[in-house]
């Protein structure tokens, strides 16, 4: 980074008058220039495109990932909050308990739903 403050000093000093114009250092400057890479070329732009691409893709990827985990976590508390309203309502004994493996869930009346309501808004304390 030295060399190139150095070179850029020098370019001013030239152009603002201060110093002439040395052929071989301005020689020295077009070869170096000569030799960095082309940013046009159809492969590097390639390249460039494909790396961008594999990037992009890993952020899809794991921002998939994450929401897949979320939306189970969901499914999870969801099971449980039903499965802990079910012992709630059946140690209640408004309901017989029923089969839970394979997915039955328990139908429960009007009378029955208006039941477990009063028995969750006993457990709840009220603040004042």
């Amino acid at each position: 980074m030295m060399r190139l403050q150095e070179l850029k000093e020098y370019l001013m000093k030239v152009a603002d008058g201060e110093l002439e114009v040395n052929n071989e250092i301005m020689y020295n400057m077009q070869d170096i220039f000569n030799l960095l890479p082309s940013f046009n070329t159809k492969v590097l732009v390639e390249s460039f495109a494909s790396k961008t691409n594999d990037a992009m893709l890993v952020l899809y990827l794991s921002s998939l990932i994450r929401s897949i985990i979320a939306l189970h976590n969901l499914v999870d508390n969801k099971l449980l909050m039903r499965d802990s309203e079910r012992e709630v309502v059946e140690e209640a004994g408004v309901v017989e308990p029923k089969d839970t493996k394979e997915g039955k869930d328990i139908e429960m009346k009007d009378e029955v739903k208006k039941k477990k309501l009063e028995l969750v808004s006993t457990e709840m304390p009220v603040s004042d």
